[in-house]
């Protein structure tokens, strides 16, 4: 017979689960269909579900011809130097370097010293740059991502966020609507920056509340897909992350 304990551990897991791994659906009464001819998206639906957390209409645009040029160096970059160090769960637990501290729900994985200057109690590094990123900058760096997420063992996608005292205001426009930037307000186990729980979820969310550990927002975030997704590279997990696109880089 299970514990309440484990009970309320695998509704914890679950209600989780359902949150961050839910599969990327299109909108209702569209087609995420691209226009003929220009390969770029004319709308999309920002909207999220979450607290109140959501991209701003300044960022519903298609995203320019440097934006795209910009945003393949960074898929490229991405997808290369996470298959090469990060294909596996037993790959990201051995990497002692980017201390990767498993969330809870078996698939996001957050790297602490990638995180820790982004913290309040942090060093940050440059600030975000929509047009120079890689190593040594700050949040899209791809030696130094802010999270991995696994599905069955494997390595699905690469999590790039903000530090946590930013929000949907600090987003920089560097794919209009193709770059599908989320949060979640989340439980977790510890608000002290510098302890591994930060990162792990804790107790079952109840309004602004939690039936255990800390109730805090968690800063934008966004994917890069290893392989190619439906809904792009920069798709969420679930529909309040952003709808479909339908474009290839």
């Amino acid at each position: 017979m299970m514990s309440r304990r484990s009970r309320r551990r695998g509704a914890m897991l679950a209600a989780v689960t359902v949150l961050l791994v839910a599969g990327c659906t299109r909108p209702g009464g569209g087609t995420g269909v691209p226009p003929a001819g220009g390969g770029t998206p004319t709308t999309m639906d920002h909207s999220h579900g979450e607290g109140g957390m959501a991209m701003g209409p300044q960022y519903d645009h298609p995203p320019t011809q440097e934006q795209l040029a910009n945003l393949r160096v960074l898929v490229d970059q991405t997808r290369a130097y996470a298959r090469a160090h990060w294909s596996t769960t037993t790959q990201v637990m051995a990497d002692r370097n980017m201390h990767f501290v498993g969330i809870g729900d078996g698939a996001h994985y957050s790297s602490k010293p990638c995180r820790e200057d982004k913290t309040p109690s942090g060093t940050p590094k440059p600030h975000i740059d929509p047009t120079h990123f890689g190593p040594g900058y700050d949040t899209l760096d791809w030696t130094c991502p802010e999270s991995v997420v696994m599905r069955s063992g494997r390595l699905a996608a690469v999590m790039y966020q903000l530090p946590d005292q930013m929000g949907f205001a600090d987003i920089p426009d560097m794919g209009g609507n193709l770059t599908q930037w989320h949060g979640h307000p989340l439980c977790f186990r510890s608000n002290n920056p510098d302890s591994d729980d930060y990162y792990r979820i804790s107790g079952v969310q109840i309004g602004n509340t939690c039936s255990g550990g800390v109730y805090r927002g968690v800063s934008p975030m966004i994917h890069v897909w290893i392989a190619d997704n439906p809904c792009g590279p920069f798709a969420g997990l679930t529909r309040s992350e952003g709808s479909c696109v339908d474009i290839d880089l």
